[in-house]
């Protein structure tokens, strides 16, 4: 799916990085023509007149600024971090040092308190405090400005309730003293827990918003593929996470005969397919980049849809798709923080971040899945729209995330 480049008042005000690539030969919507694992495709990412790379940089588990170089060599323009993924500011921020790097790299953040996972702000902080975690960011990764601001995963650890994080009177001042200041270009707010489509839905019908991140897969349901349409309606540009939920390779290998790579890069074409602009995996190591820069300017054939329909069809019924979280969570009478476990829990086993998983499960204090051990009810089951095992999905969740 190629998309032709904004034009008029929405292409207005460009900064240097969208001029290096618009003025470099690769305008958006036009697919590069040569033949090594690059970027091939960049899209204008809807209102912002930012145009991106259709692959960019997730920023979980970056910890060498070689990798960050070798993505930008490959033409990956845009970097997607926040202050609770460990070392990822300061990685970056040693690359955004160099002379030049900067004026050709989009650099995204969020709004939440460096260190461990989950750093997220609540409602009602002072806009100082927002305006200083901010600067913040800024200094850790040399820079002077965000292109891009996120609310950080709304829903987590509150489901639709969290919608109080983006209204807010406070945050909206604390983006009107940034962007005065020319500390932040956009807003945007990300959601890959519970309530997702509550929350990213008051987000686009507020008005205030210019982008939206979101966890999108081809495990997802005809409304989730509607947010993602009626956002793009809105003007808004749409950042997708999760690509590549629950795509194992001893799955792969067992459901389809083959090796798992071209499952995933499928699975990255059918994100395209189906709205985003451009699709960020978690890849800090360069032979995962080239991975997946393969399908950088393709689209999705009718062999990849046929690939995951049946991978979709074999993990189905053990895979939570942790957007919807409202049901299952509200009828747990122990408090179990349903999609936050299991959020946990993918990243523990399909990430491979071992050691962030298990600091955030702790964090879950009471929120965590013990109690699934001597539940006998299940009502989490009885209340999932997909029918899940959640009883036995949340108890090796817990055996594996809880420290010893």
């Amino acid at each position: 799916m190629l998309r032709q480049a904004m034009t008029g008042a929405a292409g207005a005000g460009l900064g240097a990085g969208v001029a290096r690539v618009a003025e470099g030969g690769v305008p958006a919507g036009r697919i590069w023509a040569g033949t090594d694992p690059r970027v091939r495709r960049f899209n204008t990412l809807g209102r912002t007149g930012m145009v991106v790379s259709d692959v960019s940089l997730g920023g979980g588990g970056l910890k060498n600024p070689d990798s960050v170089r070798h993505a930008l060599d490959h033409g990956i323009n845009l970097i997607d971090l926040a202050p609770d993924y460990g070392k990822a500011e300061e990685t970056v921020g040693a690359v955004m040092a160099e002379p030049s790097r900067r004026a050709a790299t989009f650099l995204t953040s969020s709004l939440c308190r460096p260190g461990g996972y989950p750093g997220h702000v609540g409602a009602g902080r002072p806009r100082a405090e927002l305006v200083a975690l901010v600067e913040g960011s800024l200094k850790r990764l040399a820079t002077d400005h965000l292109d891009i601001l996120f609310v950080h995963a709304v829903g987590e650890r509150g489901g639709a309730a969290d919608v109080k994080r983006v209204d807010d009177p406070e945050l909206f001042g604390a983006f009107e003293v940034l962007k005065r200041d020319g500390k932040i270009r956009f807003a945007g707010a990300s959601s890959h827990g519970g309530g997702l489509e509550h929350n990213i839905g008051w987000v686009i019908d507020s008005g205030r918003f210019d982008v939206v991140q979101i966890s999108f897969n081809y495990l997802s349901g005809k409304s989730l593929k509607a947010l993602v349409l009626r956002a793009r309606a809105a003007g808004l540009g749409v950042i997708t996470m999760k690509a590549h939920r629950a795509i194992d390779e001893d799955r792969a290998r067992e459901v389809l005969g083959a090796s798992g790579d071209e499952l995933r890069l499928a699975a990255i074409r059918w994100a395209w397919a189906n709205g985003a602009d451009t699709v960020l995996p978690t890849m800090p190591e360069p032979a995962r980049q080239l991975e997946y820069l393969r399908a950088s300017g393709t689209t999705m054939s009718s062999l990849d849809e046929e690939t995951l329909d049946r991978y979709a069809s074999a993990v189905s019924s053990s895979t939570c798709r942790l957007s919807c979280g409202e049901l299952c969570g509200g009828a747990c009478p122990f408090g179990v923080s349903i999609a936050d476990a299991l959020r946990y829990d993918m990243y523990y086993t399909e990430h491979r971040q071992q050691r962030r998983a298990m600091e955030a499960y702790a964090r879950l204090g009471e929120g965590r899945a013990g109690a699934c051990a001597t539940c006998t009810a299940a009502p989490c089951v009885r209340a999932c729209p997909y029918e899940l095992p959640l009883r036995s999905l949340l108890q090796d969740a817990d055996s594996r995330l809880r420290w010893a």
